[in-house]
């Protein structure tokens, strides 16, 4: 990435961060407490102005989901979320609207996925992954670099490997875990579809002709693999050249329950009766 961009983007990021800082400055202890409970919320976006084409990429495989992730766009997982007390942050309850919309206004960047959840505050044994996709949707005309790594691919009817189904440009998992401090481990790969260049660098570097056999476009994978020591009410930036990561985790205390009036026990007595 030149160093002209690179000091850019991070010129841009200290004047968004600068607008969060009179409401994110406090900070508190996240030694570990089992009743703690913490928003989490996320925005990933793209680097438009990175040069196209022509950097040579390693291939690299998509990440596999860890055992016992949680899915919120699939509502039995949702479900099962729900019970291990992970539940998914409507719109209205994000706090990083204002970064949103710095990011929307400008050309450089485009917002791949913003979302949030709530959480326990579980030690790194006991936490669960989140499921992150999100982006441009792939259809059966691009097949992922995924499909050369495999040793064995498994063939179509044409022969072929087989493409796999429902490819999204951003894919991968978070997670975020507390033990003296809270820790987010981010597992991501960004999809982008292969210059013929690249394709062949990535023939030669596998040595394999499995990509010979894909007859539908490539997508190569950027990845984003990172665990950092955060810190809570902070806005926290995971950075790489093509695309980059916001968080911000706050603690979350429920409403305090309003003491029962006179006149609330009168109603529960007589709809008793």
């Amino acid at each position: 990435m030149p160093r002209f961009l690179n000091r850019y983007l991070l010129l841009w990021l200290s004047l968004l961060l600068t607008g969060l800082s009179s409401s994110t400055s406090a900070d508190i202890s996240n030694e570990a407490k089992p009743d703690r409970i913490y928003d989490v919320e996320v925005i990933l976006f793209r680097n438009e102005a990175v040069p196209r084409g022509r950097e040579t990429v390693l291939p690299t495989p998509s990440p596999e989901l860890p055992e016992g992730s949680f899915d919120f766009t699939n509502p039995s997982s949702t479900a099962e979320a729900a019970k291990a007390g992970f539940l998914p942050l409507a719109d209205e309850q994000l706090q990083l609207q204002a970064e949103r919309k710095r990011l929307d206004q400008s050309r450089r960047y485009r917002v791949l996925l913003h979302f949030g959840w709530r959480q326990p505050g579980l030690a790194e044994k006991d936490a669960r992954a989140i499921r992150v996709r999100g982006g441009r949707f792939y259809d059966d005309s691009y097949a992922s670099i995924d499909e050369a790594l495999r040793s064995n691919p498994e063939p179509n009817d044409e022969g072929g490997a087989r493409p796999q189904q429902g490819l999204f440009e951003l894919e991968g998992w978070i997670r975020v875990s507390l033990s003296r401090y809270l820790h987010t481990e981010a597992n991501l790969v960004l999809r982008e579809p292969a210059s013929e260049e690249q394709r062949m660098q990535s023939r030669d570097s596998l040595q394999t002709t499995a990509l010979d056999d894909l007859r539908q476009k490539l997508l190569i994978n950027y990845p984003l693999k990172e665990k950092r020591r955060m810190r809570s009410k902070r806005l926290h930036y995971l950075d790489h050249p093509e695309y980059g990561m916001l968080v911000l985790i706050t603690p979350y205390q429920a409403p305090a329950e309003k003491p029962a009036t006179p006149n609330d026990e009168t109603a529960a007595s007589a709809a008793a009766q």
